[in-house]
């Protein structure tokens, strides 16, 4: 998934962001080009469904992306991200390896550095 697409995914699930305001989903492309690698907008998607209300029909700004970054670095190993399905669930040993990887790219999150 591009950034492109995890927009278009969020304004889904979310609503749009507002067409009088394109610098609000301008500003929020680049906050994730700049700290998200596009192999791991899924993750951040998931993340973002279980912290961000979307009650109000409101898609997240930046605020609300860090803060689900910062979660997402801070959430302990053996909390799993989501709940599988229970015809595809993963052994013990596939979900301890799902959960350190998780757990390891999230802390790498904090790690790189903002471009300046």
């Amino acid at each position: 998934m591009n950034i492109r697409e995890f927009l278009q995914k969020i304004e889904g699930y979310y609503g749009a962001y507002p067409e009088d305001r394109p610098d609000v989903r301008d500003v929020v492309g680049q906050y994730l080009e700049s700290k998200i690698p596009e192999e791991h907008l899924g993750i951040l998607f998931a993340e973002t469904v279980l912290t961000v209300t979307g009650r109000y029909r409101q898609p997240p700004d930046v605020a609300e992306f860090e803060k689900v970054r910062i979660s997402a670095i801070t959430r302990p190993k053996e909390v799993p991200l989501a709940l599988p399905d229970p015809e595809d669930s993963p052994t013990d040993e596939e979900q301890e390896d799902m959960s350190e990887r998780l757990h390891d790219f999230v802390a790498s999150l904090s790690q790189r550095k903002a471009p300046t």
